[in-house]
């Protein structure tokens, strides 16, 4: 039970800071159900060096982030500010009827929407007007200290002519501050366009009053589609857009209260004076910074300058450049030399950010791809002097209160010994081949690389010399592994891997169109084709510059597939950074995989399912069956992750109508084919995400027929992988590639096992068994194997580490009940001919010609 009244707020040990120095730091803390319901249950206090003084209240911005069934808080944001060596305390106070009759009514927060908005916070206010496309900060006279209209958004086409830019539509949301609610935060979105293209941006400005601190981010989006001729996605498609440069310039005041505008570079601890600063990075700075992941729609890589120069002729590898300017702001740029290239320069009191800076060669934003760049602005260099920006400065919460919160999906902590799988996955941060490490041997920086993860494992049998690019596009949910280590270890380093990750995806792997195939609209591209090379495709999977039949059912074409939807590390993500971008991509993910299974309606489209209904790996419409895999697996747990972010009800029936159609309680699975190991292993990925179902189904306290329907065909298998399951290894011929993927694929089967024991009414303990074998069978075999550091294999370990843990120590809330015999399925008692005239009618009675017309063109085209 929960009883303790606060909660550490841990924070890392800051190396190189002074200890007087302010810095804002940030942290999400789960809360269990019913627990907290309202603000004022919650506040920050600082310790005190004295004990019999009263701990001092300080303030907090709070943004509530998600919630439980009951309304009550499941995740909230906190930041805040404090003095190293201070230890704060989050206490949380009874809930009572004053607290609980501020339920929301609803739980997703809608911003409003504004055409002009002005806020004054402090000495300060924040004014902006979409007729004159202007947004101001002023000072408490009423003058300007710091402006920004929609020209100063300069973007210039491949021809070097400005384009002209518009604000659209604004919206804000004010957030909460524990101490003092007249004194929080906002959050003003602003959405443009830049005109005669199909390239929209959006400026978030986000205003931390009490710390005299404003974040910005701009997002830049090519809504095209790309036209990917064959099914090939290399650069140079007549998708994607050209332009030599973007800017934005920044107006400051022109007062004077230092002699000089000062940069400092804080990652190299230099500083410098100057009226006027220039500083561009055009490359990483690294051993690799002209690695073969840097080429172009030529397939050459255009970089000729390794590292940074100031303007007095100084130069260096990588700078992380801070400006101080005479009138008392500071601005600086997130990841400056990471996202190369970059460039920011100061004159006469203008700051012109370069987010994409002229140089030698155009920059090319594929169709469907988005960028965004982050800037802080601190209003008063002496409270907050960005210098600290630069380092993960989060918060941390004991493992001891997060294991009582109850979260989903298997967050739990293994034991860490000599031989563990926790000793393997260290090695991911604590190693010469850690991810870190990967990253500077494929260099994987600038703007559209950083945060990718490196495949290597691709690298096994390759035989020359040069570095062999392939990338990872988020393969079995690193997102999620990462931020489970950082729950679960309480290290920082894996939530910086997962939000470099998790900010590479969401605007590069996500094919963010309309205008394309509704099976690719919206959906996450492949990684980089298995024992190929990426060449000009980037993050897009197929390139016409690969071989063709490299291996068994090779493609060599194609798009977005469901087999390749990863949506829980998002999920995650957003719970534990408030980022309404990760909620977002999480619920595109969702109604692009309800795409590919359900199909768009259209009449024409279901020919194409009558010719199809045997290719593996499809629904069939005219019986209802789905598929056995993962790419089933991949949208139940989209469809339950975006329960958990909406608490919409719709999404959990569509799970359940999955699993009614997927599988039967009492089938026989020699039917199944389940031994052909190479076309059916994923079956074990669909009945993780039925694990997850159940426990969803338990959270709510439904044990109705949904969830004993599931539960009974969890114990089917589980009783067929008593007699038949064995390591994949231990028969290396019937398999392709005989490696340690398959290895780390078995953890999988503990899994399962280990949830069949936790869910039979009995608790068989030889399934407890047969799980603990696996999971001690994958261990061994790891530990000594030469490859337990390949991309693939650790990120498959942090995915599947947990479960058994979880299912051992978790008491069940109720005796469940026996097994049952269940009437046959709908999809068993369905013919092909009765199905596919019913479905036809159905279509016929809703028939749009236009539809009809529209996803004819769009897969003719």
């Amino acid at each position: 039970m929960i009883d303790s009244p606060t909660i550490k707020l841990l924070v890392e040990h800051e190396p190189n800071l002074h200890n007087d120095q302010k810095k804002c730091c940030e942290v999400s803390v789960p809360l269990p159900k019913s627990k907290v319901f309202a603000l004022e249950q919650l506040s920050i206090t600082s310790a005190t060096d004295n004990q019999s003084d009263k701990p001092r209240e300080i303030d907090a911005l709070c943004q509530v982030v998600a919630y439980w069934p009951d309304h009550s808080f499941k995740w909230v944001k906190l930041i805040y500010q404090y003095i190293s060596q201070t230890q704060l305390y989050l206490n949380i106070g009874t809930s009572n009827a004053a607290t609980t009759s501020t339920l929301p009514n609803k739980l997703i927060e809608k911003a409003e929407v504004i055409d002009n908005y002005s806020l004054k916070g402090g000495s300060e206010a924040l004014t902006l007007s979409l007729e004159n496309n202007q947004l101001t900060m002023l000072d408490d006279k009423g003058d300007a200290i710091l402006s920004l209209n929609a020209d100063d958004l300069k973007l210039t086409d491949s021809q070097g002519q400005r384009v002209k830019t518009d604000f659209k539509h604004a919206s804000v949301v004010q957030h909460s501050n524990l101490k003092n609610n007249a004194s929080s935060a906002v959050t003003l979105k602003i959405d443009g366009h830049f005109s005669d293209t199909l390239v929209y941006f959006q400026l978030m400005v986000e205003w931390l009053i009490p710390f005299e601190l404003m974040k910005f981010t701009l997002q830049i989006h090519n809504t095209n589609r790309a036209i990917h001729q064959g099914g090939k996605w290399d650069l140079g498609d007549a998708g994607s857009f050209n332009f030599k440069s973007l800017d934005i310039e920044l107006n400051t005041v022109k007062k004077t209260v230092t002699e000089h505008n000062i940069l400092t570079d804080v990652q190299n601890n230099q500083t410098y004076n100057a009226d006027n600063i220039a500083c561009e990075q055009f490359s990483s700075g690294g051993v690799n910074w002209q690695s073969p992941v840097h080429v172009n729609h030529n397939n050459q890589v255009e970089i000729n300058k390794n590292g940074f120069v100031l303007n007095d002729g100084q130069s260096g590898l990588r700078c992380q450049p801070v400006v101080t300017l005479k009138n008392n702001l500071t601005i600086t740029l997130d990841q400056f030399w990471q996202n190369f290239p970059k460039s920011l320069t100061v004159k006469d009191n203008i700051v012109s950010l370069g987010l994409f800076p002229e140089t030698h060669y155009l920059h090319e934003l594929q169709g469907g791809e988005k960028k965004s760049h982050t800037f802080w602005i601190s209003l008063n260099s002496a409270n907050n002097d960005l210098t600290t920006r630069h380092q993960t400065i989060r918060g941390n919460i004991d493992w001891e209160w997060i294991s009582q919160c109850d979260l989903y999906p298997f967050i739990e902590k293994e034991t860490v010994t000599a031989n563990s799988l926790q000793s393997i996955i260290d090695l991911g941060i604590n190693s010469t081949a850690s991810f870190i490490e990967k990253r500077e041997n494929l260099d994987e920086y600038g703007w559209r690389h950083f945060g990718e993860l490196y495949a290597d494992h691709e690298t096994a049998d390759y035989q020359g010399e040069d570095i062999f690019v392939s990338h990872y596009n988020n393969q079995y949910d690193p997102i999620y592994g990462f931020l489970r280590q950082y729950l679960t270890t309480g290290n920082t380093k894996w939530f910086e891997l997962a939000d470099d990750l998790a900010t590479h995806v969401k605007d590069i792997d996500i094919y963010h169109t309309k205008l394309d195939k509704n099976e690719y609209n919206g959906g996450l591209f492949w990684h980089t084709d298995h024992y190929l090379q990426a060449f000009t495709s980037s993050h897009r999977s197929y390139s016409k510059h690969q071989a063709s039949d490299v291996y068994q059912d090779h493609a060599g074409g194609g798009g977005p597939g469901g087999q390749h939807c990863y949506t829980t590390g998002l999920y995650l993500h957003y719970c534990m950074t408030g980022q309404q971008s990760s909620k977002d991509a999480v619920l595109t993910l969702a109604n692009w995989i309800t795409h590919v299974y359900e199909g768009s309606g259209t009449c024409l489209e279901l020919l194409l399912a009558f010719k199809n209904r045997h290719v593996a790996g499809y629904k069939n419409h005219f019986t209802g069956q789905y598929p056995l895999d993962r790419g089933i697996a991949n949208y139940v747990n989209a469809l339950l992750d975006s329960f958990e972010l909406t608490q919409n009800d719709n999404y959990l029936t569509k799970v359940q109508n999955i699993f009614a159609n997927a599988m039967h309680p009492d089938e026989d699975l020699a039917d199944r084919d389940l031994q052909n190991v190479e076309i059916t292993w994923f079956y074990t990925v669909l009945l993780q995400a039925l694990c997850r179902y159940l426990q969803v189904k338990q959270s709510r306290k439904e044990f109705d027929k949904h969830f004993y329907y599931c539960r009974d065909c969890l114990l089917n298998f589980a009783d067929w992988m008593l007699i038949h399951e064995y390591p994949y290894l231990q028969k290396p011929d019937i398999l392709e590639y005989p490696n340690d993927t398959w290895t780390a694929q078995d953890l999988r089967k503990a899994h399962v096992l280990a949830g069949a024991y936790y869910f039979s009414p009995d608790k068989k303990i030889e399934y407890l068994n047969k799980a603990q074998f696996f999971q001690q069978y994958v261990t061994d075999k790891l530990t000594k194997a030469d490859t337990k550091t390949y991309t693939r294999i650790l990120v498959l370990l942090m995915q599947n580490q947990g479960a058994m843990e979880c299912f051992q120590k978790r008491p069940s809330p109720i005796a469940f009940a026996p097994r049952k015999n269940w009437p046959a399925a709908k999809y068993q008692q369905t013919s092909l001919f009765g199905g596919l005239l019913k479905v036809f009618t159905k279509r016929l009675i809703k028939l749009s010609p236009r539809a009809e017309f529209d996803w004819l063109k769009k897969r003719l085209a």
